[in-house]
């Protein structure tokens, strides 16, 4: 999907229309931070859906509910506490796989606008 994505913000791009909106889509898309960010909010979606699910249901069942929020906030604990280094180790395979840049994590960065 990423692929055609690209290809179609490509062909946006060529168009006369809007080729400045397009071709920085592009830029921003191919960063290392925003595949980080995109690949957290999916990892993070997956983890409330079934609650989601359950709540926009009109007969709710708050039992239930209540156990599944439990359940969200452990994954959601175990994740902050143990989840970053696969989640690192899959951004960082899917920029690879694409051609984007990886930043030296062990550099120093400054703030910004500093």
């Amino acid at each position: 999907m990423w692929d055609t994505v690209i290809e179609l913000l490509g062909i946006f791009e060529d168009d006369v229309r809007v080729p400045c909106r397009a071709g920085g889509l592009v830029h921003q898309m191919e960063t290392f931070s925003y595949v980080f960010i995109l690949k957290m909010m999916l990892k993070l979606l997956r983890m409330t859906n079934d609650l989601f699910l359950l709540l926009q249901k009109k007969d709710q069942n708050v039992v239930q509910a209540m156990s599944l929020v439990m359940g969200v906030r452990t994954r959601l604990i175990n994740w902050s506490n143990d989840g970053w280094e696969p989640l690192l180790e899959d951004v960082k395979a899917f920029c690879t796989k694409n051609d984007i840049p990886i930043p030296n994590m062990d550099d120093m960065f400054s703030k910004w606008g500093k």
